[in-house]
């Protein structure tokens, strides 16, 4: 039994860290193929918050802030399961071959394997850059379009690449709390929530809470709010 230095148990803490992992878990599967020697390595591991990037983010063309732009969830999920490069890996294979611990290049592609009954997504909306000599905090205003009911892909663990990119599973999923920010950096700004109180299925009852600030508001203004963290609860398995 795990026990305070009084007898007490802290039983209690480690049930609650379960409750939570097994509410919000969701399973990502890491592949690193190293550019060196092409050794190929796959884990899965569990997260509670998976983070998405914006599709306008890396888009130069776009308006200052990309303020006309909207994108979906889908899209942001797509663009983070897409493969990318990535400096700094310290390949195991490349070190027992060669006897040194030289930094490689590598492809790293991440998917979502697993639907969490509460998925937590958290939109990239902050990055840092350098300006004038210090660290800037900037913020990416690209407007996510929201809907109530949405189909996550899942993507199986167990199969090659080439599987992989045809596997069709989706996990349906209901829109049922929203965060977001209002102002212009990290460094500023205001947390503003809106949750929905209904039961799954029977239709959304939307309030929106500003500190000790709460009011009913329509499903409508809910979902144009600027989402910086969504909760949505799984209506459906795979």
């Amino acid at each position: 039994e795990n026990q305070n230095h009084d007898g007490s148990s802290n039983d209690h803490q480690i049930d609650a860290m379960s409750i939570v992992c097994k509410l919000f878990s969701a399973g990502i599967q890491r592949r690193v193929i190293c550019e060196n020697c092409g050794h190929e390595s796959q884990k899965v591991d569990d997260t509670c918050v998976v983070s998405v990037p914006l599709p306008a983010s890396n888009a130069d063309s776009k308006p200052n802030k990309n303020r006309d732009y909207t994108a979906s969830l889908s899209q942001c999920i797509d663009l983070f399961s897409q493969e990318c490069f990535v400096e700094g890996l310290n390949c195991d294979s490349c070190s027992n071959k060669k006897s040194d611990s030289t930094k490689r290049g590598a492809r790293l592609r991440e998917v979502i394997t697993h639907g969490p009954r509460i998925l937590c997504i958290h939109f990239k909306r902050f990055k840092m850059k350098f300006e004038n000599g210090l660290v800037v905090g900037e913020k990416d205003d690209t407007t996510v379009e929201l809907r109530v009911k949405e189909k996550v892909k899942l993507e199986d663990p167990n199969t090659d690449e080439r599987k992989i990119r045809n596997w069709n599973a989706f996990a349906e999923y209901e829109l049922f709390g929203i965060i977001s920010h209002c102002g212009k950096s990290l460094e500023s700004g205001h947390y503003i929530s809106f949750v929905s109180n209904s039961d799954p299925g029977s239709g959304n009852h939307w309030f929106m809470a500003s500190d000790e600030d709460v009011k009913p508001v329509s499903a409508a203004n809910a979902l144009a709010a600027q989402v910086y963290i969504a909760f949505y609860r799984r209506l459906s398995e795979a």
